[in-house]
């Protein structure tokens, strides 16, 4: 009913002429957070936008069967990998919240027996162990996968994933690096029939909210150099260039990529742009 009274003044607009259908199916997106449910939708928007297109101009029936078997492993992998992500987030949370609500508890004995003048009993200091736990658990807790839908169909139109990553790894995990943590978004898919409606721009704004409900300034992300659409969309929406580095796409791959920021200054003062060596899997970072 809710969704209804929500999409009633935007139809309304839209028949009396003062927005345009554009307008009026971007005031009906509704905008909400992944569950296991909804796996098998983003696996296919994903295998959708990432397993097709990949080389542009290039025709045959080599390419097409090529294209088809990457995006099955697209889709197979998003689907293991988002329900594995999803369970590993619900099982931390529970665990923090037995592990908090057990201090607490201690803390609570503790103030009722001062309290009585009996006996009191203080919680022991946090193990070092402990602390380790808590902070896995919060980097675990730190994911959400957020879905735009058609607020009249409920059908899925796009999808976007957000976590703690080091972007600037010069490799991608499990090799590791030094890099700091930063607010990352991932996996940004819009299936093509609903594409130019508003979601990837309402994925985006919702990608920040939560930054910001982190307590993160800035957005980082990468995008495909051949993906001219995407970033247009990204630059619009304030993101720009700031650094180079390498990552691994594909099979050991290596490509190119230029690594962003949104919401604070570059660290070398300058800013890049659009520029590299051009390929189907050569890839930008904003």
């Amino acid at each position: 009913m809710a969704t209804q009274a929500l999409q009633r003044p935007a139809l309304e607009a839209c028949a009396a002429g003062a927005i345009n259908e554009a307008q009026a199916a971007r005031a009906l997106l509704h905008v909400s957070v992944c569950r296991l449910r909804d796996v098998p939708e983003v696996a296919a928007i994903s295998a959708q936008a990432f397993g097709f297109g990949n080389f542009p101009g290039v025709d045959g029936e080599a390419i097409v069967k090529l294209e088809e078997r990457y995006a099955a492993a697209v889709k197979r992998e998003v689907t293991e990998k988002l329900a594995e992500a999803l369970q590993r987030k619900d099982e931390a949370t529970r665990l923090h919240r037995e592990y908090r609500l057990r201090r607490s508890s201690q803390v609570m004995r503790a103030q009722l027996a001062q309290l009585r003048d009996s006996r009191v009993v203080h919680p022991r200091p946090e193990t070092r162990e402990e602390r380790r736990e808590v902070q896995k658990w919060l980097r675990l807790r730190r994911f959400v996968c957020v879905l735009a839908r058609d607020g009249e169909s409920g059908e899925l139109m796009g999808c976007a994933s957000v976590s703690l990553m080091q972007a600037e790894a010069v490799f991608p995990p499990p090799l590791p690096s030094n890099a700091p943590l930063r607010f990352y978004v991932s996996n940004m898919a819009v299936s093509e029939r609903h594409r130019r409606r508003g979601a990837a721009s309402a994925l985006l704004r919702q990608c920040e909210r939560i930054g910001r409900l982190w307590g993160y300034d800035s957005v980082w992300l990468h995008v495909g150099v051949m993906n001219t659409g995407a970033q247009a969309l990204y630059g619009k929406s304030g993101f720009s260039v700031v650094n180079k580095g390498m990552m691994l796409a594909g099979p050991l791959r290596q490509v190119s990529v230029v690594l962003g920021l949104r919401g604070q200054a570059s660290s070398t003062g300058e800013h890049g742009s659009w520029l590299g060596r051009a390929g189907p899997l050569r890839q930008v970072s904003m």
